[in-house]
Order: structure tokens, then sequence, then C-alpha cells
């Protein structure tokens, strides 16, 4: 596993006080269904990328919507975006300007899927108990938005009394062997820094290649603020050029 630090503008410093202060009310709150509307609007304030064209689709039985760029560099080529959420909110229609900015720095399409969201459409199986799943997170005071308390909540809608370790809900219990190069970018201030550098070790200890990008003061999703974050233009720019390595070497891709 390679990591790496970016250590934090100046002026993305000011910036980060003034969101902490302005999402300070929201912490702890996207526990269910009802943070919906709330979630949607603030991913879509990220501005729409020129040079891209959205459409609404399905694919393998999936609705969704399809992003695609107007000077693609390979037709056959193409991007599967599932967007996150904490397994109950979120959408594809949400989500598609920031794909975009994705799709017109890469010049490939990206799906991104309208999949099922608890409590509608839990995880399909019970068995035993989940409520230890964000058990003993350090990162709680840190982060501005979520808490231990509401990933606990949003990820018992999903599972139920299902395990938290299956592989099936939970990629960090699986067989990580033969994934293709992982690369996670993952802000410093973040709930999910330590599963994402606990990821990053299954990867590499079961033989594969994975780098964590640790940016110092940056929150979760900052790269959908990248109007206003040098780190989120940055950090997107570094994405893409991972993806379009990717892609034109052919190989699977995975972040």
């Amino acid at each position: 596993m390679t990591t790496i630090h970016h250590s934090i503008h100046p002026e993305d410093r000011e910036v980060m006080v003034g969101m902490r202060e302005q999402v300070a009310p929201m912490k702890g709150s996207i526990t269910g269904p009802e943070a919906r509307p709330l979630f949607d609007s603030m991913m879509l304030h990220v501005a729409a990328a020129p040079g891209v064209t959205y459409e609404t689709a399905t694919v393998g039985g999936f609705d969704g919507a399809w992003c695609r760029p107007v000077d693609a560099a390979d037709a056959s080529a193409a991007i599967l975006y599932f967007h996150g959420g904490a397994y109950v909110i979120g959408s594809a229609q949400a989500y598609r300007n920031f794909v975009g900015q994705v799709v017109a720095r890469t010049k490939t399409a990206a799906f991104v899927p309208e999949y099922g969201l608890a409590p509608e459409r839990p995880f399909p199986a019970a068995v035993d108990d989940a409520r230890a799943a964000y058990a003993g997170l350090p990162r709680a005071e840190a982060d501005p938005l979520l808490t231990r308390d509401s990933l606990a909540t949003t990820a018992r809608l999903y599972l139920g009394e299902h395990s938290a370790r299956d592989p099936l809900a939970s990629p960090l219990h699986g067989n990580l062997a033969d994934l293709p190069p992982v690369l996670i970018h993952v802000g410093e201030d973040e709930i999910l820094l330590d599963d994402s550098r606990r990821y990053a070790d299954r990867v590499h200890g079961q033989g594969g290649w994975c780098e964590v990008h640790v940016w110092e003061g940056m929150v979760h999703v900052f790269q959908s603020y990248l109007e206003l974050l040098r780190a989120g233009k940055e950090s997107l720019k570094a994405i893409s050029e991972f993806l379009e390595h990717q892609l034109h070497t052919k190989q699977k891709v995975s972040t």
C-alpha cells in the first residue's frame, strides 16, 4: 500500500472554516430517507461540466443516468459509477453533475445506476447482529457532518439483523486478491478515513495494488466543492488521470 499525504492550501483552510460552520447544524442528521431531499440538493450544487450530455437509461435491468462526453476518446470504454449515500440516500440524478466532471476530464462515458435504497430495499437476508458496524471509530469529532451513531443507524436500516461482516455487505471482509488497481482519495477529517486505510491494507495484504491519498483538513466528498477548493480540483484531476491510464491500457477499474 502506498499512502500519499496532501497538505492543505492556505486558501482552502479559510474555505473549510466557513463550510464547517455551514454544515454544523446538520451533523449526525443523515439517518434515514427523510434526508434524501437535503442530500440531493447538496450534490446538485456541483456545476455541470461543459461538453457533457445526460440521459436517463436502463442498463442490465437497472435504471440510471448516462453522462456522455461529446468528444469521447474511446467509444468502447465506460465507467460504472456507484453513488454514495450511506445505503439510504443519494440518486443518479443528484450525482450526474459530479460524475459529469469526471467524464469531461477522462473523455469517457459513465453510467450511474439508480440502485435500490434502504429501508425500501434492505439487504436480502437476515441472520445476525450488525449493530457494531461502526463501533470504535476515533474520527467522529473531526468529521463536521457524519457521526458514528448516524452511520450505525443507516447501516441497520440496510442490514437489519444481517452480519456486517458478510463480504456481500462489506468489502472489508471479502476476497480482494483479484482486484484491479485501487485508488482511494479520502479527507483527513472524515470518519471513513480509518476504514479507507483498513481496506487498502487488506488489498495490499492479498497481493493487490492500492494507493491512498489523504487530504489534510478535507471532509467527505470534498471533491464536489471543486469550484471552491483547490484540493477538490487537484483530487479530481488525479482521479481522472488514474482512470484515463487504466482505461487506455484496457484494464478494469476500481475506485
